[in-house]
């Protein structure tokens, strides 16, 4: 589901708010038709919603836990691009109650 930069770029448009195609492709700077082809399977794994506003299609993350999901992975790249210990995360697991 995250296999491609393109889907991450556009779930991270999403993230702004409902966007029709024109608009995902505008923000995450991909040609329309890519932009189509990676919300069909985004839609297949339910990260993404879509609704119709007469003939255009709108579309949004699936609900919240995609947000927190999406917040998360920038969070931990973050980390990880400024070396985040690998043992700090082992270490803080200890010590909770069991």
């Amino acid at each position: 589901m995250f296999a491609t930069a393109s889907r991450l770029r556009i779930l991270y448009a999403l993230l702004a708010g409902e966007r029709s195609v024109e608009e995902l492709a505008d923000a995450a700077g991909l040609p329309a038709n890519t932009v189509s082809q990676q919300l069909r399977m985004l839609r297949s794994t339910r990260l993404v919603r879509v609704r119709r506003d007469g003939r255009r299609a709108i579309y949004a993350l699936h609900d919240p836990h995609v947000a927190d999901l999406l917040v998360a992975v920038r969070h931990h790249a973050e980390h990880a691009a400024h070396g985040w210990a690998e043992g700090a995360r082992a270490a803080e697991l200890e010590d909770l109650p069991q």
